[in-house]
């Protein structure tokens, strides 16, 4: 959108925000909306790109904001955590009690759908396999669609909390309790250049989004 069209619309600032497609379809969409609402005076600008390319994207300058599930290689831009979260083991739904549903059973049981996120699988893949040494894997490089594959029987996975809770709370996908796998936590990482009024203001809604967020699931 150029300036003209955008002063048209009522935007007199703009934020382009680089993000993977993991954050994208996961809180993303609710964290821009009460954005939005509050800033209606800033336009948005959504790229969802790999997480591998984001740390590049804004040292270049072509974004201001990159989210991503990894930390970036560059030296040139400033990277924050703002959220780390719980990886979980999603199963096709068992029932409302999984208590008697093991690790063990499903690894044996389900095909395990591996790297559909950029940063945990090396270590974790390495932990499964010596616990349990004829699991059986398929790759799925999108969390989407690993869902999908999942919630038809074709297999499970280790995936954040927040990219499941929506499937987790309507019945589609069961949370398998761990036993012997050590679960790795999933980051946020938030990265900017040079910061101006616009990436201040978002990135100070995004760690008030997460702060809030914390203080829900503990009530």
């Amino acid at each position: 959108m150029d300036h003209f069209e955008s002063w048209k619309q009522g935007y007199i600032q703009k934020v382009v925000i680089a993000t993977a497609p993991q954050i994208a379809s996961s809180f993303l969409p609710s964290l821009l909306r009460d954005f939005m609402d509050q800033h209606p005076d800033i336009e948005v600008i959504i790229n969802v790109i790999k997480s591998f390319d984001i740390g590049e994207e804004v040292g270049s300058g072509k974004a201001d904001i990159g989210l991503s599930r990894i930390h970036p290689v560059q030296s040139n831009v400033n990277t924050v955590i703002v959220h780390e979260e719980p990886v979980i083991l999603v199963s096709p739904y068992q029932g409302q009690d999984t208590s008697h549903t093991s690790e063990k059973d499903i690894l044996t049981k389900y095909r395990l759908i591996t790297h559909n996120h950029p940063d945990y699988w090396g270590g974790l893949l390495h932990d499964i396999k010596q616990n349990y040494p004829t699991l059986r894997t398929m790759e799925v490089n999108q969390v989407e669609v690993t869902k999908k594959f999942i919630e038809n029987g074709l297999g499970v996975s280790y995936l954040p909390y927040s990219m499941v809770k929506d499937e987790l709370s309507t019945d589609r996908l069961s949370e398998i309790k761990p036993d012997k796998i050590a679960l790795p936590k999933s980051a946020t990482y938030v990265l900017s250049k040079v910061e101006t009024k616009e990436t201040a203001s978002f990135i100070a809604f995004l760690k008030r989004y997460f702060v809030f967020q914390e203080n829900i699931s503990e009530e």
